[in-house]
């Protein structure tokens, strides 16, 4: 029993920075569905609000999942190397900026611009949500190669309580200050966190071989089930 709780410790400096480098990738993963889960319960009636159709609120939506999946068809199997930690904080950052600014759509009255600028933000999520799943998946598989699966399943898993957590733990806000801060509070906590993740991923380096030069790259099909993932939950 000893020595089977011992195999699955890390063993060394760099396999615990491995490990916390991950966790805090399930932060992120966690963080990204829970912002998106707080679209439905809550801007549907904000949209009525300013005299939104019911067809300008399903195209709205509809602009995450387009612009999300065109993004991970183009770059699931261009992204690697060197790219793969700064595009994946980059994601983080802007996609909590995007949240933030959706929220801050709110104060907005105009319908039409409220419409467009929605519909502009949820381009840039969807795109953001893409780069964050594609290099998550890559710079998880590149410290795990092994570990597959396992991996797979948490990155899933973190998502799936992202989903579940969002409107519940929304509607406190949402309820003490209406439409806007749901978006705003979360948005500014990615911030933050991406500032953190800058010095917990980006400072994290593999120790490399003599004479072998390691790249962070990800096999296509883990990231393929992760767009196919992604949609089967909208």
């Amino acid at each position: 029993m000893e020595a089977s709780v011992s195999d699955t410790l890390p063993s060394n400096k760099s396999e615990w920075r491995k490990l916390i480098s991950f966790i805090y990738e399930l932060v992120i993963v966690f963080l990204i569905a829970f912002l998106f889960s707080q679209s439905a319960p809550f801007f549907p009636a904000e949209g009525q609000k300013k005299q939104l159709s019911k067809t300008q609120i399903g195209l709205v939506f509809a602009m995450l999942d387009v612009s999300a999946g065109i993004t991970c068809l183009f770059i699931s199997d261009s992204i690697k190397g060197v790219w793969i930690k700064p595009l994946l904080l980059i994601g983080f950052s802007l996609h909590g900026l995007g949240g933030a600014l959706f929220g801050l759509m709110g104060l907005v009255t105009h319908s039409w611009l409220f419409f467009i600028g929605c519909c502009c933000i949820q381009i840039l999520l969807g795109v953001c949500t893409a780069l964050n799943f594609v290099t998550a998946f890559a710079l998880a598989n590149s410290w795990y190669p092994n570990k597959t699966s396992r991996v797979t399943g948490f990155q899933q898993s973190s998502f799936s309580l992202g989903l579940m957590a969002g409107p519940g733990v929304g509607g406190v806000p949402y309820q003490w200050g209406g439409y806007i801060l749901p978006f705003v509070i979360p948005g500014v906590i990615k911030l933050f966190l991406a500032l953190v993740a800058t010095f917990v991923l980006l400072g994290f380096q593999e120790p490399e071989k003599p004479g072998q030069r390691k790249e962070s790259q990800g096999p296509s099909e883990v990231q393929k089930m992760q767009i196919i993932f992604f949609f089967k939950l909208n």
